[in-house]
């Protein structure tokens, strides 16, 4: 039976993402996360995890396999498992300090609503 070669995919294409993230967790894990698959159509897995990490940064995966291995987490993640971790590390933007008083809901006196204002007032 001849079988051509798939084209190659691009770096970044959902199918060359999967493949590296498999090739990590099973550098990780070993025998562990091939017994997850057994009996499984490995084709039919990572279409679906391609699936459920679409919309996933590429950082948030790199940082989730880090805290996987920082972590010392002994067992393999779940698809479920992985997505919930990646989301953790999702980005939201440049970080802001606010100067808030919880207590009333509202800015501190002296009109100042970020640290910057404060400082800037201060000069």
């Amino acid at each position: 039976m001849n079988q051509k070669p798939s084209p190659p995919s691009s770096p970044a294409s959902p199918e060359c993402v999967i493949d590296r993230l498999f090739d990590v967790l099973l550098s990780m894990y070993g025998a562990r996360w091939l017994d997850m698959w057994i009996g499984c159509d490995i084709d039919n897995v990572k279409a679906e995890w391609a699936r459920a990490l679409t919309g996933i940064d590429p950082d948030a995966m790199r940082l989730a396999l880090g805290a996987l291995l920082n972590g010392g987490k002994p067992f393999t993640p779940t698809l479920p498992e992985f997505v919930s971790l990646c989301r953790q590390f999702r980005k939201v933007g440049a970080p802001q300090l606010q100067l808030v008083d919880k207590r009333r809901g509202a800015g501190p006196p002296g009109g100042f609503q970020t640290l910057k204002d404060l400082l800037k007032h201060r000069k």
